[in-house]
């Protein structure tokens, strides 16, 4: 009896060991190679946002942002997928894997950084205010303080505004959508809102003074996804040694 109590405990324990095995095999298998594996990468951003995202006449996904998710996708062998959400609920997405990358105009910060996982820069992204064209009560920052000021949920544009000494925290409206806040600054709903992309030669808006500050922009991944970020920079240093990340930038920019 003993021995066939014996025989079971080991047969047992070699099941577990053997199951737990594969699962650490499967656990081993890398970003990268899971990426590789499912012939896509699912890229989340937010659209619209200025030039660096947005629809064309045709509906088509077009922007800075696009252009280089679809080379990174093409750099690994894949093909993208595009999964379009609201910013606030980009880092979610990687969090909850949802999706692989976030390719959305997001700026490196140090608070970011230790929750997610940043490419190389790939582009400037000054943090700006911007009003309406012909709008001749703002001048300067010093006239923004009784102004309704319109911030996108989850960006750095909405943490400055709520620690700016120059804004009133009651007068901040925080929007889901970009094109809603463009919508309500033309509208006259708000008076103002900062952003961070480019605004040159726009028909309607004008930007308040000098950059309040300079950052960057970054591809970002799940913070254990290394390897799949690895192959994203050597994707983006071969966009910038060939010359084409410049050629995006003016394609859209100029």
């Amino acid at each position: 009896m003993r021995a066939r109590l014996s025989l079971f405990i080991c047969s047992l324990a070699t099941f577990c060991a053997v199951g737990l095995g594969a699962a650490r095999l499967a656990a081993a298998e890398t970003a990268l190679e899971r990426v590789r594996a499912s012939g896509e990468l699912r890229i989340a951003v937010d659209v619209p946002y200025g030039k660096m995202e947005f629809y064309d006449a045709d509906g088509s996904l077009q922007g800075v942002d696009i252009d280089i998710a679809r080379h990174v996708a093409r750099h690994l062998g894949v093909e993208p997928k595009f999964e379009v959400m609201p910013f606030a609920e980009l880092f979610d997405a990687i969090d909850e894997r949802r999706a692989d990358v976030v390719i959305s105009a997001v700026t490196i910060t140090a608070e970011r950084q230790q929750k997610m996982r940043f490419s190389v820069p790939y582009f400037d992204a000054a943090l700006q205010i911007a009003v309406r064209k012909g709008d001749a009560s703002i001048a300067s920052l010093n006239d923004l303080s009784s102004k309704r000021i319109g911030v996108l949920k989850g960006t750095v544009g909405e943490t400055f505004a709520l620690k700016s000494e120059y804004l009133d925290r009651n007068r901040i409206a925080v929007f889901e959508s970009n094109d809603v806040r463009l919508k309500a600054l033309l509208e006259k709903e708000i008076d103002a809102i900062i952003m961070h992309f480019s605004l040159k030669n726009h028909p309607t808006l004008r930007t308040l003074g000098k950059p309040l500050s300079q950052s960057y922009y970054g591809v970002v991944g799940h913070l254990e996804d290394e390897t799949l970020i690895d192959a994203v920079n050597r994707a983006l240093r071969d966009l910038q040694t060939r010359g084409e990340l410049d050629k995006i930038k003016e394609a859209h920019l100029n």
